[in-house]
């Protein structure tokens, strides 16, 4: 085998590769670079979804506080309307 031959073997070897091994590679690191992109926004969105779900969590406990405040305030006139029929109850001589 001479050294044309061989160069032009080695150049036959190196579009083989190149073929079979080298443009699949580039094709899958192609669609990663897709993929992890379309990641980057998935992310993106669940962080300002997250965000939104935080503050609506604050307003809804906030809310929920000032509802629990109205309702012992409810709470504590009904008892002391409970307290006022008791004793009149009790001054007319009702029984209990």
């Amino acid at each position: 085998m001479n050294l044309s031959d061989f160069n032009t073997l080695v150049s036959l070897l190196v579009l083989i590769i190149t073929w079979l091994i080298v443009q699949p590679l580039k094709s899958s690191i192609v669609a990663l670079q897709v993929s992890v992109e379309k990641l980057g926004s998935v992310v993106e969105q669940l962080r300002k979804d997250v965000g939104a779900n935080n503050e609506e969590t604050v307003r809804v406990g906030e809310v929920a506080k000032s509802a629990h405040k109205r309702i012992d305030r409810v709470e504590q006139r009904l008892i002391r309307v409970e307290g006022r029929c008791e004793h009149c109850h009790l001054q007319h001589g009702g029984e209990e």
